[in-house]
């Protein structure tokens, strides 16, 4: 015969909405009555609770009531895992998703306290963002970088920030920190709030215009990254490296970006857009993929060879139908009686670009490039270098 508990009554007679309950003669606790709506057995709530409440009598007599109810909390947390086992083993269905639901509103809850805790601002405890200098590249007005932290590093959106010039090259500021670099010079600023004080050196390095780099930035998949060619000129028509601003990859997939340089990281062609004191400069970059001949290069393909000629020898390389980017060098020191290797071409035409040693081709069928060394009545010489041949 089964053997029916009053727990198992008690599931039974709540699925029919008619719960079998022993009358009581006086309302349970609320620790007891949390329990029982959680769904643990009544039996071992009973058990548990009952030498809990003898000992906090016990308790309470002897050392005060303060100090026994402290007692009890921390018990009935001990005693917590036991009461959620007890619950999920003899809760019935509904009492057990009430469970899950009671637990579950318990973690947001104290998510949302610990996320609140962790977002609230504290007082003003420090100035940052400027750093130990900051470079001004703009002709026009921009707002000095500080800003007011708390002691946790939180950024304080706050205004009031006063700025002071001390000593160092006469500037156009505002005591809001709106400055503007008219001429090349060095000045230090203070920056104030309440009483936080922080010092820098504002350098400022006005530029007119970017620096046309032809060819952009050519790398190869797998070589070391490259700094970007940023090349500028100052108002006053000299030369600037000192140079702050920001810089983004149009496309992620063929090259990465961090700080200045760039990683090559698969073929194709894409652009960097630099930002330099409210000037812009694009920057092409082509990665390029090293193959082992020159007889099938396809687009985004380079072929690299050594060069080890002698004198009045000559090296053939094929090249199919399109347009190339070819580089060669010669590394023979240079003398009185040597000459540099020369480039020549069958069924393609060249211009030569940027230095005497880069040439733009385009190439028709059965195309060729030709390195020759140069012949002498001197005797036998060795020219030595390399060849590279990209196509686009």
């Amino acid at each position: 015969m089964l053997h029916v508990t009053p727990r198992m009554r008690d599931c039974i007679g709540a699925g029919a909405r008619a719960r079998v309950t022993a009358p009581r003669t006086e309302s349970p606790p609320l620790p007891e009555r949390v329990l029982l709506r959680l769904g643990v057995d009544p039996d071992f709530t009973d058990a548990v609770l009952g030498d809990l409440a003898e000992e906090y009598a016990l308790r309470a007599l002897r050392d005060g009531a303060g100090t026994a109810r402290w007692w009890y909390s921390r018990e009935v947390i001990r005693s917590a895992p036991h009461f959620l086992r007890s619950s999920f083993r003899y809760a019935c269905r509904y009492e057990r998703v009430r469970l899950a639901a009671f637990l579950g509103a318990l973690v947001l809850t104290a998510l949302a306290v610990l996320i609140t805790l962790s977002a609230r601002d504290g007082p003003p405890a420090r100035l940052a963002g400027a750093s130990d200098t900051v470079i001004v590249n703009s002709r026009e007005p921009v707002q000095l970088p500080v800003q007011v932290l708390d002691a946790a590093g939180h950024v304080l959106h706050i205004t009031g920030v006063r700025y002071q010039w001390v000593s160092g090259a006469p500037l156009h500021m505002s005591a809001a920190g709106r400055v503007a670099c008219e001429q090349r010079g060095d000045a230090l600023v203070r920056a104030s709030f309440g009483a936080l004080r922080e010092s820098f050196l504002l350098r400022c390095r006005p530029i007119r215009r970017f620096v046309d780099w032809r060819g952009g930035l050519w790398l190869a998949v797998g070589d070391s990254a490259q700094e970007l060619p940023i090349r500028a000129v100052g108002v006053d028509g000299t030369p600037e490296t000192m140079l702050a601003g920001s810089a983004i990859v149009r496309d992620s997939d063929i090259a990465s970006l961090r700080g200045l340089r760039v990683h090559p990281k698969a073929p194709g062609a894409t652009l960097v857009d630099v930002w330099v004191g409210g000037i812009v400069d694009v920057i092409p970059i082509t990665v390029s993929k090293r193959v082992s001949t020159s007889d099938a290069l396809r687009p985004f393909e380079f072929f690299a060879s050594p060069l080890r000629l002698s004198s009045g020898q000559t090296r053939r390389w094929h090249i199919p139908v399109g347009s190339y980017f070819v580089s060669f060098r010669s590394d023979t020191a240079a003398s009185a009686t040597a000459a540099a290797l020369t480039l020549s071409t069958v069924g393609a035409t060249c211009s030569r670009f940027g230095d005497a040693y880069n040439y733009f081709c385009l190439a028709a069928k059965d195309a060729a490039l030709v390195i020759s060394a140069p012949g002498g009545t001197s005797g036998a010489r060795e020219f030595s270098g390399y060849l590279a041949v990209r196509r686009n």
